[in-house]
């Protein structure tokens, strides 16, 4: 059924529609450069593709940066905390791979604020880096933090600031959130 035109035209229009990007609004975390390359596709948790040149989700493998490295990455920013199961070394790794590496540790939902949301935005700002793998454990953080600046820093409307952050991986963070945008 799917080799009729008209049913992948439907497919495609749906999934259009189901995964349209955080940037399709008005937002983007980084609206003073002009960033076209698409970030490469890595398998990591929850992989989203949220802004133009930006790839995010959760902890990548040291197989998977390498894969990074392979796909053309510059940048490597992560929101974990060194204390958090499962981090190794990755700033050595990173580094070691010829890429640039940012540490924004982000240890529970009271570092969800302005000021953590404008490091993340800042580190976003040189258009050489990209394109960039940002991640979390699950991309959860990424998300709220993209949510918490689209509300906090640029006065996106909440639920337009909530669409945002799930776009870009935000789940289980919502709630607090929204408590910070309210």
């Amino acid at each position: 059924m799917l080799n009729h035109p008209l049913s992948r035209i439907a497919v495609t229009l749906l999934m259009l529609i189901m995964f349209q990007p955080a940037w399709s609004n008005e937002y983007l975390p980084n609206p003073d450069i002009n960033i076209a390359a698409d970030a490469p596709p890595i398998n990591i948790k929850n992989a989203k593709q949220p802004f133009p040149g930006i790839l995010s989700g959760g902890q990548p493998t040291g197989h998977q940066l390498k894969e990074a490295q392979e796909k053309g990455y510059k940048t490597v920013i992560s929101l974990r905390t060194r204390m958090e199961t499962g981090v190794w070394d990755e700033a050595e790794s990173v580094q070691e791979l010829g890429m640039k590496y940012v540490s924004i540790p982000i240890n529970s939902a009271a570092a969800l604020n302005s000021e953590n949301s404008k490091a993340l935005i800042k580190a976003l700002s040189d258009p050489d880096d990209y394109p960039i793998l940002l991640h979390c454990g699950s991309g959860d953080r990424v998300g709220a933090l993209f949510a918490v600046d689209a509300g906090l820093n640029r006065g996106i409307a909440t639920e337009d600031a909530l669409q945002i952050g799930r776009s870009a991986g935000m789940k289980r963070l919502e709630g607090p959130v929204k408590e910070i945008l309210d």
